[in-house]
C-alpha cells in the first residue's frame, strides 16, 4: 500500500489541515508507519456516507433489488397478476415479445453489420432450421 500526504515539509510536524487545493505525494508504507499513518487512518480519510454506499449497492444490485419488490408486491396484492393483467396475454405473448425486443436492442450495431454482409450464411441457417428440422419433426 502507498500512502499519499500533501506535500508541505512540515505537514508532521504542524499537522495542518489539507485541502482540496493541497497537493499529494506518495509515501512508502514504512515511511507512513513511521509517522503514525496506517490503514485506519486512510479509512477515515475517505469515509463516505451512508447515502452515498446506498445507492452504490442499489447501483450494483438493482436487478436484484427490482425482483425482491416485485414478488413482495405480488405476495402483498396476488389478484394484480392473477386478474388485472391478464396473464393468458401477456405471460405468453408479451413477456417473449418484450424479451426478443431487449435482446434485439442490446446487439451492437457494428455486429449487427457485420452479420448482414454474411447474407449466404444466415440464408443456409435459417432455410435448415425451418426447412430441415421442421421436415425431420414430422
Amino acid at each position: 500500500i502507498i500512502f499519499r500526504r500533501p506535500s508541505s515539509s512540515n505537514y508532521f510536524n504542524s499537522n495542518p489541515m489539507p485541502n482540496e487545493n493541497t497537493p499529494l505525494v506518495d509515501i512508502a508504507p514504512n515511511e507512513a508507519a513511521a509517522h503514525g499513518l496506517d490503514e485506519a487512518n486512510e479509512a477515515e480519510q475517505h469515509h463516505t456516507s451512508f447515502r452515498s454506499t446506498a445507492q452504490k449497492l442499489y447501483k450494483d444490485n438493482r436487478f436484484v433489488i427490482h425482483v425482491a419488490c416485485a414478488i413482495g408486491l405480488a405476495n402483498l396484492y396476488p389478484p394484480l397478476g392473477a386478474v388485472y393483467l391478464m396473464p393468458n396475454v401477456t405471460a405468453t405473448w408479451l413477456a417473449v415479445i418484450f424479451i426478443f425486443a431487449l435482446a434485439g436492442l442490446s446487439l451492437k450495431s457494428d455486429d449487427v453489420a457485420k452479420a448482414a454482409t454474411r447474407i449466404r450464411l444466415i440464408a443456409y441457417v435459417q432455410a435448415f432450421n425451418f426447412g430441415a428440422v421442421s421436415l425431420l419433426a414430422c
